[in-house]
């Protein structure tokens, strides 16, 4: 099945995207009132073409969407009572 996002969808014909899967992963720690979570998305950093948008534009041309590239992160907290 086609999936595709365009202003005509009569006039155009449904795109197709490769498949692909995303890894993302978190640890945490809690130690009284505070905790801290190390976290990552898109561990394999997977180039995923996830938008295809004006792919009949003549002028500009088609614009390609890709997943978020690898991104990680620390959350700390402190929980007041």
């Amino acid at each position: 099945i086609g999936n595709d996002r365009t202003d005509n969808p009569g006039d155009a014909p449904p795109l197709f995207y490769p498949a692909y899967a995303l890894v993302n992963a978190s640890v945490g720690l809690t130690k009284g009132p505070w905790s801290a979570t190390l976290w990552a998305q898109n561990l394999t950093n997977e180039r995923a073409l996830v938008s295809l948008q004006n792919a009949f534009d003549q002028v500009l041309g088609p614009r390609l969407i890709y997943a978020t590239p690898r991104t990680m992160g620390l959350n700390l907290s402190y929980r007041f009572q």
